[in-house]
């Protein structure tokens, strides 16, 4: 019986998608790093029918990751540095503030 279920489900053919004649714009668009919203304004202006939805997660599957970079961490003793951030056209005096 297992074997029957496996024989008919290997030859079932994928049902075509309202994506797939506008797969080949849309690879296109994804690589010009345009959002899915976009995209899916200019394919309807071309005649597609389906939802955003559908484009979106099609967009999410091709689209590549982004890798961050690691930040480089300087760990020192407490007292052995000292850090200043500097703000330009701005000078501090207690009590009193003055800007330049």
């Amino acid at each position: 019986m297992a074997n029957l279920f496996l024989k008919f489900r290997n030859k079932r053919k994928r049902r075509k998608s309202k994506l797939d004649p506008y797969r080949n714009i849309i690879d296109e668009k994804v690589k010009n790093s345009c959002s899915a919203t976009s995209i899916f304004y200019f394919i309807k202006e071309m005649g597609y029918t389906g939802g955003i939805s559908i484009l979106r997660d099609y967009c999410h599957q091709i689209k590549v990751k982004k890798q961050t970079t690691p930040v480089v961490r300087i760990q020192t003793a407490p007292g052995q540095s000292a850090q200043v951030d500097w703000e330009r056209g701005f000078c501090s005096t207690y009590p009193k503030r003055y800007s330049y």
